[in-house]
């Protein structure tokens, strides 16, 4: 069992038997810089050897922008602002098992920090500044559908997000 931040995570095997009847809450993260909106290559499955948004699972004490900012710096060593969310997704990956992700798309500029993959799930990274042909069509429908290369991006939700319920 892991422990991060006074939260515990299920045993992999209770985790896996989750996954395969509930779906996974994750927040995908469109950041962009000078050079264009990052892409890492996948190590692992699922979309393993893909580029793919950085992004992940969010904690149960997360707020949407804290998980943002947490898995662009766990992915890829940069810091973001979240200038907003894009859109809600739903996707069904069936390697390494059968899962369902619903994401929501953060829509953030990079602020700081330095490329650092040590620790990282991706394999490498690159700058985007349009949708290619080579890009998964999930990849190509998230950053047409945000409008993520237009001055103006759609940003459909600004959502302010509070960690807790009760005072």
């Amino acid at each position: 069992m892991i422990t991060i931040e006074n939260d515990t995570l299920l045993p992999e095997k209770l985790y896996k038997r989750f996954t395969r009847s509930l779906p996974l809450f994750c927040v995908d993260i469109i950041a962009k810089s000078d050079k264009g909106i990052i892409l890492g290559k996948r190590k692992n499955e699922p979309a393993k050897g893909q580029y793919w948004l950085p992004g992940g699972r969010l904690h149960f004490r997360e707020s949407f922008e804290d998980c943002a900012k947490r898995k662009m710096k766990e992915e890829t060593g940069f810091d973001v602002k979240v200038k907003g969310f894009a859109n809600l997704y739903s996707m069904r990956f069936d390697n390494p098992h059968p899962y369902k992700s619903i994401s929501l798309v953060a829509y953030s500029v990079i602020i700081g920090g330095s490329l650092d993959l040590r620790n990282s799930d991706l394999e490498k990274v690159i700058f985007v500044n349009r949708v290619e042909d080579w890009m998964h069509p999930y990849m190509k429908r998230i950053l047409t559908g945000a409008r993520a290369f237009s001055k103006s991006p759609n940003l459909l939700l600004q959502i302010k997000s509070s960690n807790y319920l009760n005072p």
